[in-house]
């Protein structure tokens, strides 16, 4: 009896694996059945590898390594597929929480000679084992860029005595938890990467020129988040960019400096002739203004981005003119732009800095671009219906100035007081004008019929015209500006102030005194010009237009969405 019980058992397990066998055939043929699995490999792999993109930015609630074997745990076919796609095994990211078992599969699956980007984020808790593990391993590949987010502690012990000579090694970016750490291990990081050309160092004092100067091919420099900076400090960033031959991008963010900063004096530096991108951001308009009085920049630089600003973040009554006038010194050896844009509110890094900041950016060529970011004093408040506008006092009054001597386009994204636009209308080579339309009788329609110029009726005073070059005019209805009868009476107040224009220039309308262009656009609803207004502004104007927009097609480089860069 214990004999046939044991051999029906045996039997049933052998009928059990048979079973299972048959539905894992069958659920095979299944899937193979299904549409995602009649996609070419190279799709699938193609698929798997975007699945990548798509994670939370601090990496906490979606990691890649956790995808990654995710994916490979789907099927025996997702899992031959993964281990065949080299995109999926280039990019190994490295956390605090990062198991031994995804280092083994990665290390495993990275070909011979290919290239891989090394993410280390927040390595401090584990001490950086796992950093230094996939670096070690990177001598049989391409390591071309590694990124490290850890304690200046970690970061030194990772590169400490490590056996590595990476000569593919494009880019290093060094982040330092601990807020002003000292970099102690630049002669481990040039020997272990020696033809860098983009390095990235962000939370650490400001290195010492002989410590950068030991990566003989640098191109790209970025200091950020210094947040304390020494008049020693000063002195090597000057060292730095006098010894860096080859530097075409320089990136210097500081927030603060220590004590009292001596005004000078402070060296003069050799034409940086390869320097083409340049962004210097300050919490203090003085450090700014010593970098820009020392800098002799290349006359074909070809993107400039500068910050000024204040210790406490509020308005200095010399500030903003200081701010221009450093401005105006560091690039008048270089030919003035055409385009100028007038904005606020919003940075070289997309973040909004508040209203007390206004934006300037100048265009030359289409290529040529400078941007740069103050604080400015708020003038007198104006009614706008139910809310008020705060004018701003901007530090251009002067049309002679280096920054509007060539100007022919300018477009204001605000609302600058009137000595402003009375400087812009006296620029004799402006022809096209961008506004906000956002009150009836404002300071721009003021300045377009001449207010505060001199009578010149009479006997012995010369006739002056504003904006004598003027051609086109855009005018921008905003979300608070939709009302018809709003529009009807700013366009009004524009045909006027044109009549007045042309009378003051001895021109007849319609005839020499009209312009080219009006053009309106309206953000969300039709313009709603009356015929009687539209007819008005064809007395002034030789075509008038209308379109559904708030974006004049002028100034599109002040909104692509280029990296970084990102300026506006």
């Amino acid at each position: 009896m214990y004999a046939s019980t044991l051999e029906s058992l045996a039997n049933l397990d052998h009928e059990i694996a048979r079973l299972e066998q048959d539905l894992l055939a069958l659920k095979g043929r299944r899937n193979a059945a299904s549409p995602v699995s009649r996609l070419p490999p190279e799709l699938l792999s193609k698929i798997f590898f975007l699945a990548l993109r798509y994670m939370d930015v601090d990496y906490s609630k979606m990691r890649p390594e956790c995808t990654k074997m995710s994916i490979c745990a789907v099927s025996h076919q997702w899992r031959e597929i993964a281990f065949a796609a080299p995109e999926l095994w280039m990019e190994i990211q490295i956390q605090a929480n990062t198991k031994a078992q995804y280092l083994d599969l990665a290390l495993k699956q990275v070909a011979e000679s290919q290239e891989v980007y090394i993410d280390g984020w927040h390595a401090t808790r584990n001490g950086g084992v796992g950093v230094r593990r996939i670096l070690e391993a990177g001598k049989k590949w391409q390591v071309k860029r590694a990124v490290l987010n850890a304690s200046a502690d970690t970061i030194h012990r990772i590169f400490d005595g490590l056996d590595l000579k990476s000569e593919g090694t494009e880019a290093l970016e060094l982040t330092c938890l601990d807020w002003m750490g000292k970099l102690l291990c630049a002669d481990a990081l040039s020997g272990a990467f020696p033809h860098i050309r983009r390095l990235f160092l962000a939370g650490w004092e400001v290195p010492s020129a002989s410590e950068l100067v030991k990566f003989s091919a640098l191109a790209d420099l970025t200091l950020q988040r210094i947040a304390v900076i020494t008049p020693e400090g000063m002195q090597a960033i000057f060292l730095i960019l006098k010894q860096a031959r080859h530097l075409t991008h320089f990136d210097l963010d500081i927030l603060s400096t220590e004590g009292h900063f001596p005004n000078g004096p402070w060296p003069t530096l050799p034409r940086l002739s390869k320097v083409k991108t340049l962004r210097i951001s300050s919490g203090e308009n003085q450090i700014a203004s010593i970098l820009l009085r020392a800098l002799y920049l290349s006359a074909d630089i070809e993107r400039m981005t500068v910050v000024f600003g204040s210790p406490d973040g509020r308005f200095n009554p010399e500030i903003s003119q200081q701010a221009a006038s450093t401005l105006s010194l560091a690039l008048m050896h270089t030919t003035a732009p055409k385009s100028l844009l007038v904005t606020s509110t919003i940075g070289d890094d997309g973040v909004e800095k508040g209203l007390e900041y206004i934006s300037f950016g100048a265009q030359w060529d289409g290529k040529r671009t400078l941007a740069a970011f103050m604080i400015v004093p708020g003038a007198s408040s104006w009614d706008v219906g139910v809310t008020s506008q705060k004018l701003y006092s901007l530090p251009f009054i002067n049309p002679e100035d280096w920054l509007l001597s060539r100007l022919e386009s300018i477009e204001v994204v605000h609302y600058p007081t009137f000595p402003f636009w009375e400087a812009i209308a006296s620029i004799p080579t402006l022809q096209k004008i961008s506004v906000r339309g956002w009150q009836r009788n404002d300071c721009f329609t003021r300045a377009l019929q001449g207010d505060g110029l001199p009578d010149d009726s009479q006997p012995g005073t010369t006739r002056t015209t504003p904006f004598p070059s003027l051609n086109s005019i855009d005018v921008i209805f905003t979300a608070r500006s939709l009302d018809t009868t709003f529009k009807n009476g700013y366009a009004h107040d524009l045909a006027s102030a044109l009549r007045t224009r042309a009378a003051r220039a001895g021109y007849s309308i319609p005839g020499p005194g009209q312009i080219n262009t009006l053009h309106f656009y309206c953000c969300a609803s039709e313009l709603g010009i009356d015929a009687d207004t539209h007819n008005l502004l064809l007395s002034v104007a030789l075509d008038v237009r209308a379109s559904v927009s708030t974006t004049p097609a002028n100034f599109e480089f002040c909104r692509d969405s280029d990296a970084m860069d990102t300026y506006w």
